[in-house]
């Protein structure tokens, strides 16, 4: 899982893996437990983009359904009457006679899970009749003073008249963001505002807005787009009847919702069109498959150059391109995609510039198609253009490098691998891809002398970088037998740890147990251990440096420190120094950078301690 999720995501494995246990073995589980297991497969599931969340997030609504109803049932056996049926006073009708209840209520038909709002379900018209027919929406919708204005600001934008281009939404958790959104697909539905109730009201609001700053009345100032026409209609020559009665806003609409829209999940229209980003899919809302053809055919070209500050082909550029021609995949037209790009950026160089000078331009079929840019990271060609100290634009960079390959694995790969040196590199795509013995062909003829001067200079490499250097050569064995002594060396400083807590190694079931129930297992992500306590859940994740301390410094990888800081309290540090092992949890480490007690190198992530322990 570690090449698909973060960390957030690999923690609901963990805990999907001891409710699994739990039902191997039979064990009761309460209703609450099925909700929390239900709604963490569901979110790990939409994490894969797979499509059976949707399935499981119906069963959690049934189920969230079921319990609600048990408890009405078993509050009626308690007062020994019907909650619905119960006597009146003489001077009190029933409520049911002042408020009737709609029918599904009153039958037992009602399913609190269809009335859930839910934007992309309506556009996709799968949501319940009150919902996706727009008269019914607005006829069961009571239009609040804020509703109103937005409608209000929305008709004056789409007529061309005014109102603000983006609205923020802003509320808590029930307050109305997604009713409201829906309420603005409706009224661009087409449908005349007339039909729709309460939107006259927003039309008025409109329509006074615009009468107070152009000093008009009536409806003659708004008239809105028909058939694509101009929007601003004249407003001489309009009968009375019109005046009252504007006509309905025909516009394209475009939903886009975030959890939805999966790279990893490519959506499949009806006209065959196989969408994967979000400007794919606002692109094909608009126009279908010719207005997405148009929007990949968008190329950029540099229309001013910048000075160079500076030129070089760094060590971790070279053997990361190394590395990524040799990744096999299970689709061989990925596999030529990746192979083939990365025998491009094996040929590129870093150019630093000054940032603002470099500007390009999109074009499609030869022409401008928008505003140009002052991009601060660009990769044109045989040339990555950089206009920033790398930690200030890291992610820039990954996301410029990875995107001709469009593989998610190989932008994580970026992102771990930037500014690494060749043992992290080679151990990464050992560990997380499937490479072949050799790599493509490669013409070097065209490699100047600088730059194989510069091959052969720079830092003293690692042992196990030489290593990976006589593996090229065919000594496989001794790169194995070195990996196997670190792996060796990170399970005896972690025992050493785990037994002084009092834990024992239980070799059966390979973990270690604690007399209080709870265990340590061995972690499937980038942290080497973790830690569950006896109830089954997750409470400390452990990461054992790969050397001592006794310079005071290691390398820590970026995604363990980003754990961290978002997890100081359930993340930890196992370190040796001094034939002496400790943690350091994330809090502590924090606190230190805080208090300068050691340095954070950004990048490569080295961390010096400012003094000994």
């Amino acid at each position: 899982f570690r090449k698909t999720l973060g960390f957030a995501e690999r923690s609901l494995v963990s805990e999907l893996r001891v409710w699994r246990n739990r039902w191997a073995h039979q064990e009761t589980c309460s209703s609450d437990d099925a909700d929390r297991a239900l709604d963490s497969v569901e979110r790990l599931l939409a994490a894969l983009s797979a499509p059976q969340a949707e399935e499981v997030r119906w069963l959690k609504l049934e189920l969230r359904r079921q319990v609600y109803d048990e408890q009405v049932r078993s509050e009626k056996r308690r007062l020994g009457v019907s909650l619905i049926e119960s006597s009146a006073t003489s001077s009190l009708k029933p409520w049911r006679e002042v408020a009737v209840p709609h029918p599904d209520v009153t039958s037992g038909r009602y399913q609190q899970a269809e009335f859930a709002a839910d934007l992309w379900q309506v556009y996709l018209g799968k949501r319940s009749h009150e919902y996706r027919d727009p008269v019914e929406f607005f006829r069961r919708t009571y239009l609040t003073e804020s509703l109103r204005q937005l409608l209000a600001n929305a008709i004056l934008r789409l007529t061309g008249q005014g109102g603000d281009p983006v609205v923020q939404l802003q509320t808590n958790f029930g307050g109305g963001k997604t009713h409201s959104m829906l309420a603005l697909f409706h009224l661009a539905s087409g449908r005349p505002p007339a039909e729709l109730s309460g939107v006259e009201r927003a039309v008025e609001e409109a329509t006074r807005r615009l009468a107070g700053s152009e000093g008009l009345t009536g409806y003659a100032g708004l008239w809105p787009a028909q058939g694509g026409r101009d929007v601003r209609a004249p407003r001489e020559g309009v009968s009375a009847h019109d005046a009252r009665v504007p006509r309905a806003l025909s516009v394209r609409r475009v939903v886009l919702v975030g959890n939805r829209l999966l790279p990893g999940n490519p959506l499949r229209k009806p006209d065959g069109t196989e969408v994967r980003t979000l400007w794919g899919e606002l692109a094909w809302q608009l126009g279908g498959r010719e207005a997405y053809e148009r929007a990949a055919a968008i190329e950029y070209q540099i229309i001013r150059r910048p000075t160079a500050t500076g030129s070089t082909t760094p060590q971790w550029l070279k053997t990361l391109s190394r590395y990524l021609r040799r990744i096999t995949f299970s689709n061989e037209e990925t596999t030529q995609r990746v192979r083939s790009t990365a025998l491009m950026l094996e040929r590129s160089r870093i150019i630093y510039f000054k940032s603002g000078e470099l500007q390009v331009m999109p074009y499609i079929d030869g022409s401008p198609a928008g505003t140009s840019t002052t991009p601060t990271v660009l990769w044109d060609e045989e040339n990555i253009f950089i206009g920033a100290k790398l930690s200030k634009c890291y992610d820039l960079l990954v996301d410029e490098l990875s995107g001709p390959f469009d593989e998610p694995s190989v932008r994580e790969a970026f992102h771990a691998c930037i500014e690494r040196d060749d043992a992290f590199i080679a151990e990464y795509f050992e560990e997380h891809f499937t490479l072949s013995d050799e790599e493509l062909p490669f013409d070097q003829s065209d490699t100047t002398e600088n730059e194989a001067n510069e091959q052969t200079q720079g830092t003293e490499l690692e042992p196990i970088a030489e290593l990976e250097q006589e593996e090229s050569n065919g000594e496989v064995e001794e790169v194995t037998k070195l990996r196997r002594r670190r792996h060796d060396r990170i399970f005896t400083v972690f025992r050493s740890y785990a037994e002084a807590l009092g834990f024992e190694w239980n070799e059966l079931h390979e973990r270690f147990e604690h007399a209080d129930g709870s265990v340590i297992y061995r972690s499937d992500s980038i942290f080497h251990w973790e830690r569950f306590n006896s109830n089954g859940l997750m409470t400390l994740r452990y990461w054992v440096t790969p050397d001592t301390l006794d310079n005071l410094s290691f390398d820590c990888p970026v995604e363990i420190w980003q754990a961290l800081n978002d997890y100081p309290d359930s993340t930890s540090i196992i370190a040796h120094w001094s034939d002496e092992v400790f943690e350091l949890t994330g809090r502590i480490l924090l606190n230190m950078v805080r208090e300068q007690k050691l340095t954070l190198y950004p990048t490569n992530h080295r961390v010096v301690f400012d003094h000994a322990f």
